[in-house]
């Protein structure tokens, strides 16, 4: 095997291993959407407005789909525009600053500046979700033209894997929250 062949194996492995870590991080974020729902609405949204607070998680979680499927939509049109590395940075960047909008709401006193914060937020990490199956899909099809099937089969094998393990991680910081909740009283 020549030098040339060989770096462009293991060039192919690591995009791949990328490629399906970053699925397992969008399967992660999705199971942490869903654990957080209920604190926002403890928190937040109860506050805000008790008649509708159930009505505002629905909003804030659908402007993660809203974001999905937008990215969708143009995906394939923004990847043949701008690159799949571009892409990819697109989805670091919504999933990073959306994140942080979450995050930054939960420290602000329950407003409707607070509401909009999470909304944006929700939707920067959907937009970000989008964009990396806009850019994993036709990247692994592209470095694997000769097992495109399986490969893509064991790259969307990682999205549950993900829920799974963010359902986890999600119940044992629970645990450990209330554990030391119920110390300190």
């Amino acid at each position: 095997m020549s030098e040339g062949t060989e770096v462009d194996a293991a060039n192919r492995r690591l995009l791949f291993v990328l490629s399906n870590l970053a699925i397992f991080m969008i399967g992660l974020g999705f199971a942490v959407r869903a654990a957080i729902a209920g604190d926002l609405q403890a928190d937040l949204f109860n506050v805000l407005d008790l008649a509708r607070s159930a009505t505002m998680v629905g909003e804030v979680l659908a402007a993660t789909f809203i974001g999905f499927a937008l990215t969708l939509l143009f995906g394939a049109a923004l990847v043949d525009l701008i690159g799949m590395r571009r892409m990819l940075l697109f989805a670091a960047a919504g999933y990073f600053f959306g994140s942080i909008a979450v995050v930054g709401a939960s420290l602000m006193q329950p407003s409707t500046g607070a509401y909009w914060l999470v909304y944006g937020g929700l939707l920067l990490t959907g937009l970000g979700w989008g964009a990396v199956e806009a850019a994993t899909n036709p990247l692994i099809a592209a470095i694997y033209p000769e097992e495109k099937t399986h490969r893509l089969n064991i790259l969307h094998a990682w999205w549950p894997a993900g829920i799974v393990a963010g359902g986890l991680l999600g119940l044992l910081i629970a645990c450990l929250l209330y554990t030391s909740d119920a110390a300190d009283e």
